[in-house]
């Protein structure tokens, strides 16, 4: 075996594997507009963003609005379980109230899903999370002018198919 033709195979492949980085690395990174090319960074199409603090920027702060809705909140991580968490909140004329603090990253719904996910077409609102085989889930309908909201949970071993879908009580003072 020729010694100058193995490192000139060396310093071939080297080459081509540094080239092959560069481009790669110019493909992935933010363009002169500051916004990333990567996945993460696309809306999904059936969802609506998580409102990331209540001081979140215009385009995902939680505006005052007339109106009864649930808006998800990120809560941070829970740093011994690394795991998202999110608190699941109903907005009425603007007034906000916590529900509960679910795991994962919530997700206020499209309309176009409720049907595929057991929520009546009247419903106002819906949002959810799954984590780590396991989803809890949230709409809120109006009954007499008030809101009425429903909880329901899904895990990868259920038997039943479906959200279980139960009025949520209100928590005692």
């Amino acid at each position: 075996m020729n010694i100058n033709m193995t490192k000139k195979s060396f310093f071939t492949l080297f080459s081509a594997f540094a080239i092959v980085t560069l481009l790669n690395s110019c493909n992935n990174s933010d363009d002169n507009t500051g916004k990333a090319n990567d996945s993460a960074a696309v809306k999904k199409a059936d969802t609506v963003a998580v409102n990331k603090t209540p001081e979140a920027t215009k385009e995902n702060a939680v505006e005052p609005s007339k109106g009864i809705k649930l808006v998800c909140v990120d809560a941070g991580m829970d740093t011994a379980m690394s795991m998202p968490r999110t608190d699941v909140m109903l907005s009425v004329d603007g007034n906000m109230t916590k529900l509960q603090t679910i795991s994962g990253e919530g997700q206020v719904y499209n309309k176009e899903l409720y049907k595929s996910m057991g929520i009546p077409a009247d419903a106002l609102s819906a949002c959810g999370a799954w984590w780590a085989g396991g989803g809890d889930y949230f709409y809120v309908v109006a009954r007499d002018g008030k809101p009425v909201v429903y909880q329901g949970w899904q895990d990868e071993g259920q038997k039943k198919s479906g959200y279980n879908w139960e009025v949520m009580k209100p928590k005692k003072k």
